[in-house]
């Protein structure tokens, strides 16, 4: 976890960047320690911001999904949604909704966090 931390910090690979994502969503939904870790590192606003640079291409749709899944694998400790929970999250999640309506997984997803977060 700390590991794919720290390449999100620094990395401008889309590859790196992509592995330490799967990397973060495959720790938060195993372990609840490394969802803490996750929040601690403020790493929800580093995933909200790379998730707004993304575009429709298959890779990027491929980082969204992945990145949605991590925060919603966060989300199921209600302690923790507050560290992403503010107006710039939900305008993300709209935003995802209506760019990806017609991709079943990110639309539910995001439609899930906006939940979680309202």
């Amino acid at each position: 976890t700390r590991h794919a931390l720290h390449i999100l910090q620094t990395s401008r690979s889309l590859a790196e960047i992509m592995d330490a994502v799967k990397s973060l969503e495959t720790s938060t939904r195993l372990s609840s320690i490394c969802c803490i870790l996750f929040t601690e590192a403020n790493a929800a606003m580093i995933l909200l911001d790379l998730i707004r640079s993304c575009n429709r291409s298959v890779p990027h749709v491929e980082l969204v999904q992945c990145i949605l899944l991590t925060l919603d694998n966060v989300a199921q400790y209600r302690s923790l949604v507050p560290s992403f929970a503010d107006c710039n999250a939900a305008e993300i999640f709209l935003d995802k909704m209506q760019m990806f309506r017609d991709k079943d997984g990110i639309f539910c997803l995001s439609t899930s966090l906006l939940g979680c977060i309202a």
